[in-house]
């Protein structure tokens, strides 16, 4: 993966997602799979969502926390890869110029650099798979369950 003018877009309306306490919630409602991220991780799932470049993403990381310019590029590619692996975002050309980020008058101290880790998980695929809207009867309508045929 290059840092070139390639941006990523997060796949709604399959990918839902929620920052809750400096945690990223984020469902796949096709797969019924969740995933968090912590720190750096939500920071880069928000730049995501608003259309950053993978070069402005890896550069905002750079310009947060405290770390290794080049470990942090390549921890921030390998997350942005494991979001693409899971379905999560997609990776699009992007039609606009790769402008630097605006910078803040006075920069706040920055945190150290952690690397992000996705965490998944799978306990409640039945649950989150549940479709009650196309289970239904077609003519008798919700709560009556479609009775199944015999194939």
């Amino acid at each position: 993966m290059t840092t070139g003018a390639v941006q990523f877009k997060i796949n709604v309306p399959d990918v839902v997602s929620e920052t809750i306490d400096g945690e990223a919630v984020i469902v796949s409602l096709s797969r019924g799979v969740y995933y968090s991220l912590d720190r750096v991780g939500v920071e880069a799932w928000d730049l995501i969502n608003r259309g950053y470049s993978l070069a402005r993403i890896v550069t905002a990381i750079q310009q947060t926390f405290d770390g290794d310019a080049e470990l942090i590029a390549q921890t921030i590619q390998g997350l942005l890869a494991q979001l693409q692996a899971e379905q999560l975002i997609t990776a699009i050309a992007s039609s606009q110029a790769d402008a630097a980020p605006a910078s803040e008058a006075a920069p706040a101290p920055k945190e150290p650099f952690v690397p992000p880790v996705l965490q998944k998980y799978s306990d409640m695929v039945d649950l989150l798979m549940l479709d009650p809207i196309h289970d239904v009867d077609e003519t008798e309508g919700w709560p009556a369950k479609r009775e199944e045929t015999a194939a």
